[in-house]
């Protein structure tokens, strides 16, 4: 935070040098920085204007459509004949099913819930490389975000993307960032449609306008819970964790609990020994994350008529697993002397628990 304080002000100096030249400036275009950067910089050069939530401009940074038929429509044929040649796509899919699939992995921004757009760099990298992969997150990942992840993991993993004011995405504030603004600026989020909230301001009730928010795509949503979470929360390699988050599907579909416990049990002994903090929703936000690395659809605190659960797994449009997670402290002593005071427990009781780094560890 300091550091970033620090840039932001050799940043204001800067512009405010701009300022005191300006009539030496006929036009000046500022690319790539967010509502983070901008705050206190204004002060510095205050004719800058935001074209972020201008309908002008919302197509602007990124090829639409039209443009990457117009653009790469000529590479089309032999995309299609790599992408066949890697069993990538359907041995008889045309132009059609080619653009259904770059669609589904690398459209989908927009910035006032109107024209969706595709993110550029994932595609001339798709193109010249003629697989579909996980390209945008490689031009680097926010090491604040990073930071951000670790101290409140709950809260990123779960944002509540129910409706966010427009106002609120547009006044945030480096010392008290919020998940929602903070993934929507980095690109983990964007807007999926305007509508409007109540809000009761100066103790009346009026509507004002706000957004909704999903992941963009399929490259997103991928890179956001398998870089994050392998990258913050495990002392394991990426093959180790894939091969964990893979076998979750696979378990859950063939209704082998066994199997699903000692997944479970192998993926938070797989955690770095900070990482084992004694809180629920800490644990919350590291199976949620791996859930949906492994392809599962999870909602989380979902409600019926006759309870309220925290967390259901969603595979092939059906619920398959509804969770109750609890933390549990552990006392090692009571436990040794409870056993050798007779308490029968059987092999297959005994397997079942593997140790994990640190004295608590949760169970479920």
């Amino acid at each position: 935070m300091d550091l970033a304080l620090e840039n932001r002000q050799v940043l204001h100096d800067f512009y405010q040098s701009i300022k005191r030249n300006i009539r030496y400036v006929h036009f000046a275009f500022v690319t790539g920085i967010s509502r983070f950067g901008m705050i206190s910089l204004d002060s510095g050069a205050n004719n800058f204007k935001d074209i972020s939530w201008m309908s002008t401009f919302a197509a602007i940074c990124a090829f639409t459509s039209d443009e990457l038929i117009s653009f790469f429509g000529n590479r089309f044929p032999d995309t299609l004949k790599d992408l066949k040649s890697s069993k990538s796509i359907a041995w008889n899919a045309g132009p059609k099913a080619l653009m259904a699939k770059i669609h589904k992995w690398y459209d989908g921004y927009n910035w006032l819930g109107t024209d969706h757009i595709y993110n550029p760099f994932s595609i001339i990298n798709f193109f010249d490389e003629n697989r579909f992969g996980t390209f945008w997150p490689l031009s680097g990942q926010p090491s604040h975000l990073s930071a951000l992840v670790r101290a409140n993991p709950q809260g990123y993993f779960n944002s509540t993307l129910d409706s966010y004011l427009v106002a609120g995405l547009m006044k945030v504030d480096l010392e008290a960032i919020k998940p929602v603004p903070m993934l929507f600026h980095s690109g983990y989020l964007t807007i999926d449609k305007k509508t409007k909230k109540k809000v009761f301001p100066n103790g009346e009730w009026t509507m004002a306008d706000a957004f909704t928010f999903r992941q963009p795509n399929l490259e997103i949503s991928q890179n956001f819970t398998t870089s994050l979470f392998i990258k913050d929360f495990s002392l394991n390699n990426e093959e180790y964790l894939n091969d964990i988050t893979k076998n979750f599907s696979l378990a859950i579909l063939n209704k082998n609990t066994d199997k699903l416990v000692t997944l479970l049990h192998n993926l938070l002994s797989s955690l770095a020994p900070e990482h084992h903090v004694p809180s629920e929703n800490h644990y919350h936000a590291v199976l949620h994350a791996a859930f949906v690395a492994s392809g599962i659809e999870v909602l989380d605190q979902t409600s019926s008529a006759l309870c309220r659960s925290d967390m259901t797994l969603f595979l092939n449009s059906k619920v398959r697993v509804v969770f109750e997670l609890k933390y549990c402290n552990i006392d090692k002593n009571a436990s040794r002397s409870k056993s050798a005071a007779g308490i029968r427990r059987t092999e297959k009781d005994k397997n079942a628990e593997t140790e994990l780094p640190g004295s608590n560890f949760p169970r479920h």
